[in-house]
């Protein structure tokens, strides 16, 4: 996958290389549709338009998962990158260079930067002196605090760099993706692939512990990873990506959904193969995806908290992330893939879950209403804001993941 790889993202690419895959295939040669009912990060509903001869109806809460799913499923060909690169990417940097906020941060940030070039000159002048973190600390601390300055004053009210400058992005990053949105192509496929890069390299430079939950901070631990993020090219980034998710498309065009699977379940058919990768945490994902949320949208309300969170209600709330709901919620939408008669593939962590969640709970609720086969592999699941190397949990961890498949009785 190269650049279309989302970061702490796509944890379905192990299981598809580990059954799930072959068992979509094996299961869509007699079937019409294959139905992501929780495409997240569009893994699954990539693999099923590329791999099998059914369309793929991609469904998702959250409009940036729909943007990267759509990016290739909606496309039976590729796209003339030569020309998006030009028309899109080298046209925004062309006009972003010219940006007088950037001028005005550029100038801003020499001081720090002759600073820190001044240490590094040192560390090479006396070869016996170590290069510390701490001694970029104090300078690089300043230079965020006057970044967060800089980004958040009213005047500055481009969408990126004010939500997102001096946070989880640079000054010079956040003003990138604003012009590189500002020009985005009006047309589809053009549009959408352009989105999904700019959403995949958002992800790859936020600077951010694990998933966009939380930015990282300038302190003596945080600031080497602070640094390294914003030191990221988003132009070049992006080129990159445009050209990876060019190379992929679909076998037939399929279409996107932005809304609840609980609900849309009851539109399928008996010639439809759906695959429920649910929610499995009690934390709302919507938390941790907000910032890419924010670009596909292209609008945010006002933010608060260290997180640079966006008001409650512009934040989609899942039932299968309230330990109260979850329960309620898988029974709801398995009667109603049983009333429509679809094939159904589960994919879910052969654990209790902290939404109240079970393998055990899926197992019995779907026996109700299906004749049940299972299969238990090897995955790894993303913790929701581990730290990895930068803290004191992993931001993956492997488990077995169960495999219910599901036909009607």
């Amino acid at each position: 996958m190269g650049y279309g790889v989302m970061k702490y993202m796509g944890s379905k690419q192990l299981m598809l290389q580990n059954g799930l895959g072959e068992m979509i295939v094996d299961q869509a040669k007699n079937l019409n549709r294959v139905v992501d009912l929780f495409c997240g990060a569009g893994f699954i509903s990539q693999f099923a338009a590329q791999n099998t001869n059914c369309s793929v109806l991609a469904v998702d809460l959250q409009l940036y998962a729909t943007t990267l799913a759509g990016s290739v499923i909606e496309r039976t060909s590729p796209i003339n990158t030569e020309v998006l690169i030009e028309q899109w990417i080298k046209h925004s940097l062309n006009r972003y260079r010219r940006s007088a906020l950037l001028t005005e941060w550029n100038e801003l940030s020499k001081t720090y930067l002759y600073s820190i070039d001044k240490i590094k000159k040192s560390c090479n002048d006396r070869p016996n002196r170590l290069l510390k973190q701490k001694d970029f600390t104090d300078i690089f601390a300043s230079m965020v605090l006057d970044a967060r300055n800089f980004c958040s004053r009213k005047k500055n009210r481009s969408l990126i760099l004010y939500a997102y400058g001096g946070h989880y992005f640079s000054p010079a990053q956040a003003l990138a993706f604003d012009y590189l949105r500002k020009y985005l192509p009006q047309n589809n496929p053009e549009r959408k692939v352009a989105l999904a890069a700019m959403l995949t390299v958002a992800s790859r430079c936020a600077a951010s512990p694990g998933h966009t939950a939380q930015p990282f901070q300038p302190t003596e631990g945080g600031s080497k990873y602070l640094r390294e993020s914003w030191q990221k090219n988003p132009f070049d980034l992006c080129a990159h990506a445009v050209l990876n998710i060019s190379a992929q498309y679909a076998r037939l065009r399929g279409e996107t959904y932005t809304g609840d699977a609980v609900n849309y379940a009851n539109n399928l058919r008996n010639t439809d193969l759906a695959i429920l990768d649910p929610p499995y945490s009690n934390v709302q994902y919507s938390r941790f995806y907000h910032v890419l949320e924010t670009i596909a949208r292209g609008s945010c309300g006002d933010i608060t908290g260290v997180g640079r969170y966006p008001p409650l209600d512009e934040r989609p709330r899942s039932e299968f992330s309230s330990s109260a709901q979850s329960l309620s919620a898988f029974t709801k939408i398995l009667d109603a893939l049983s009333s429509t008669g679809a094939t159904v593939l589960i994919t879910f962590p052969n654990v209790e879950c902290s939404n109240g969640m079970s393998s055990k709970d899926i197992e019995a609720i779907a026996t109700k209403n299906f004749k049940i086969k299972n299969r238990i592999v090897k995955t790894k699941f993303s913790t929701l804001g581990g730290k990895g190397k930068a803290g004191h949990r992993a931001s993956r961890k492997l488990t077995d993941e169960l495999i219910l498949l599901l036909k009607p009785r």
